[in-house]
């Protein structure tokens, strides 16, 4: 009779993430049991199978990291909606550094876009359509000028990936000590669209 599991399901996917994220989806299922100090049967029963323990392990949370005052914004004063979109962009831009990469792998091994993410909707795409309801309502509040929300919102959210993407591209090349001087202030990137919605 085997005894029942002393390890727990988070500690199991911390140490899997580190091992996916070092070696991409082809990482040992051993060199993880033996980290845990767990058979290689074991972990697998666990999980069912190496995959399942892949995606369990790299998924995103369901949600997006939106500030708890989000859904009745953006505020009716210029500077309070310019510091909610500044923490918006920060916020976001955390979320991507963490979950990009861990997309990335599941992408790698041939895992789809509905096993990943809720719905199969990719959480940038989700971004973009929950930043434009925002900035929907700011224009209809009289806080920003009038613009084409989704093209404004896929701007915003593909800019803070693509800042991602070249941060983790210089940091491969060994090529960024300071990857500001490289990439700009990030509140500068923010300043830029708080100028486009005309934020006083």
């Amino acid at each position: 009779m085997s005894r029942p599991p002393k390890i727990s399901t988070e500690l199991i996917l911390d140490v899997a993430r580190t091992h996916f994220l070092q070696h991409g989806h082809s990482a040992s299922v051993h060199a993880i049991a033996k980290e845990l100090a767990v058979s290689h049967s074991a972990l697998l029963q666990r999980f069912g199978s190496k995959r399942a323990l892949l995606i369990e392990a790299m998924r995103p949370p369901l949600h997006l990291p939106w500030p708890t005052h989000f859904n009745g914004g953006p505020s009716e004063q210029g500077q309070g909606a310019q510091a909610e979109l500044k923490e918006i962009c920060y916020g976001l831009h955390h979320f991507f550094q963490v979950h990009s990469p861990r997309c990335r792998v599941l992408l790698s091994a041939g895992v789809l876009p509905e096993e990943i993410f809720h719905e199969g909707v990719p959480l940038p795409l989700r971004a973009v359509k929950t930043l434009s309801d925002w900035i929907v309502r700011g224009v209809n509040k009289g806080v920003f000028s009038p613009c084409n929300a989704r093209s404004l919102s896929a701007a915003l959210v593909g800019s803070l990936i693509s800042r991602v993407h070249l941060h983790s591209m210089g940091q491969l090349a060994n090529e960024v000590s300071q990857p500001e001087e490289w990439l700009g202030e990030f509140d500068d990137l923010v300043g830029v669209f708080q100028k486009i919605l005309e934020i006083e």
